[in-house]
């Protein structure tokens, strides 16, 4: 009777194993994959289930085998043939057969398979064959027939079965290895925003995998929540091998555009195309892409027209987030900025004087752009236009002091107050009254006294005195002016002293200077003996 079931058992076996598409119904979390053994020539089996078998996981497996699964396989009987099952000699209480090993689910799983070749069969050529592995979970990424040495004979997924030469009587050892995928592991992450202005993020990483080479490789950006990189090169994308010092590029500023994002990370994922994926995510950094604001000309004012040939350009304070902030001025004598152009380096002042001296009267286009520590730099601010006048530095010493002006205002300024501020007390002489005054104006070709109880310069700005001429029917002491440049005394008419009388201020006294030495900014005594007219010139050059 018990061979009999056994016979049954047999031709169920064989029945699974030729109806193509058939399979044993299971719950969704069991697999078993069924075997068959055969040799050419055919020498039979022995008695029994000895030429099919199988094996596979269930979550109620124990033992490493169940016993419901298949009986113990009875002594052979004394006749030739094939016999194949799966041994476990250490399973209680006692040495197990079984033409079905069925055990829990596990990340490894080895089940010990022998064939047999019993009794006076000859030699032939052996194959073990498993026709269908679909019930196999994916993630058994490695199911390999091994010999009991772990050298893989076949790759259970890729091929169908297995042919080597039987020799009679002898028995085979083998076993079959199922190894769940392990992810990828990615660690060591790091990423950084170059400061050259190019808004590249470089990033670096170790990734490590236990069953694969390559891996699927993507980034990611934090900006309070996650988003693809994209405009990325280097080690990032399909199939990049595992390793470490792994370097990838993201072109932030390409993807973003200006954009700051304070606290920015990067995460590295690395997928291995079984279904197991890790990331890591890198240093918080910031991210800036985006160029300074807020700057542009100020001072001179756009269309100014009585700026000083070594004006300083003031432009106005940037804003950004990554500080130091520097700036660049242009200055040129066109609007396109290619005749007589001056740039400064970048510098983080926000002044800066041109280190050509400028021309007089003449018009003149400025403007400014700036950059930050990562340097981003902007775009030229629009432009400011001014126009040029001379500026002279009247030095005044303490105590009384004897000046002229050698510029006229271009502003038609002559109040005494505004173009001599620091002066406490101003007078000039009136010779018809050979008296002192106070004027209510300062002209050119006029001589003043200044008091001052300090050391200071006065920047005077205007058009230059050229010359000026002055006639007068008072006989006596006059006191005259010079111009912008060394001059002299022309006289037209009349006679006048040959002398003329500067006060010194450092030495309390008076120094006589000939006609013909007239200098800028200082103020002279010149005595008449009669009606007179004078032309006060520029000197001509020497020899």
């Amino acid at each position: 009777m018990k061979t009999l079931i056994r016979l049954l058992g047999v031709l169920i076996l064989v029945a699974i194993f030729t109806l193509p598409g058939s399979a044993p119904i299971l719950a969704s979390e069991d697999w078993t994959v069924y075997m068959t053994v055969t040799t050419d020539p055919n020498v039979g089996s022995v008695p029994g289930e000895g030429s099919h078998f199988g094996f596979g996981a269930r979550d109620d497996a124990s033992n490493g085998y169940n016993s419901g699964e298949g009986d113990e396989i009875a002594p052979p009987d004394p006749m030739a043939g094939i016999n194949a099952y799966f041994y476990y000699p250490a399973n209680p209480p006692f040495q197990k057969n079984l033409i079905m090993s069925v055990t829990g689910p596990a990340a490894s799983i080895t089940w010990p398979l022998v064939v047999k070749m019993v009794g006076e069969t000859g030699d032939a050529e052996m194959t073990i064959s498993w026709p269908g592995m679909n019930s196999v979970p994916a993630g058994y990424i490695v199911l390999e027939l091994q010999d009991t040495g772990g050298s893989t004979l076949a790759d259970m997924r890729s091929v169908d079965h297995y042919t080597f030469s039987a020799l009679e009587g002898h028995a085979y050892n083998f076993k079959i290895v199922a190894f769940e995928n392990t992810p990828p592991e990615v660690s060591s992450v790091s990423a950084t925003q170059r400061s050259d202005g190019s808004g590249i993020v470089d990033i670096s990483y170790d990734v490590s995998d236990n069953e694969q080479s390559t891996v699927d490789v993507a980034l990611e950006y934090w900006d309070g929540s996650w988003h693809s990189c994209t405009n990325t090169a280097g080690d990032v994308g399909p199939g990049i091998n595992t390793g470490m010092g792994k370097a990838a590029t993201w072109d932030a500023k390409a993807q973003l555009g200006a954009a700051y994002i304070s606290g920015c990370k990067v995460r590295v994922t690395a997928g291995d195309g079984a279904g197991g994926s890790d990331s890591e995510e890198s240093n918080t950094f910031d991210l800036d892409t985006a160029p300074p604001t807020g700057y542009g000309c100020a001072s001179p004012e756009d269309e100014a027209e009585c700026v000083s040939m070594d004006e300083a350009l003031l432009c106005s304070t940037a804003s950004d987030n990554s500080a130091p902030i520097e700036y660049k001025f242009a200055i040129a004598s066109d609007a396109a900025f290619t005749q007589d152009l001056q740039e400064s380096g970048w510098q983080q002042s926000t002044s800066w004087t041109p280190t050509t001296a400028l021309s007089y009267g003449k018009v003149y286009w400025w403007r400014v752009k700036a950059r930050d520590a990562k340097n981003n730099e902007s775009a030229w601010s629009s432009p400011f236009t001014f126009v040029t006048i001379y500026k002279f530095d009247l030095a005044l010493k303490s105590g009384w002091n004897m000046v002229s002006l050698p510029l006229e205002s271009c502003t038609g300024e002559s109040d005494p107050d505004v173009i001599l501020p620091d002066v406490e007390v101003i007078y000039t002489w009136n010779c018809a009254t050979t008296s002192y005054n106070s004027p209510g104006e300062i002209v050119p070709g006029k001589s003043y006294w200044a008091l001052v109880f300090e050391d200071v310069t006065e920047t005077i700005y205007g058009t230059p005195v050229e010359e000026y001429q002055l006639s007068s029917d008072c006989e006596g002491w006059h006191m005259i002016g010079g111009l912008s440049v060394e001059a002299q005394v022309n006289v037209g008419s009349g006679s006048v002293y040959g002398f003329l009388y500067h006060w010194d201020p450092e030495t309390l006294s008076y120094i006589a200077r000939p006609l013909d030495d007239v200098r800028p900014g200082e103020g002279y005594w010149l005595l008449a003996f009669s009606d007179f007219s004078i032309s006060v010139v520029p000197k001509p050059p020497g020899p």
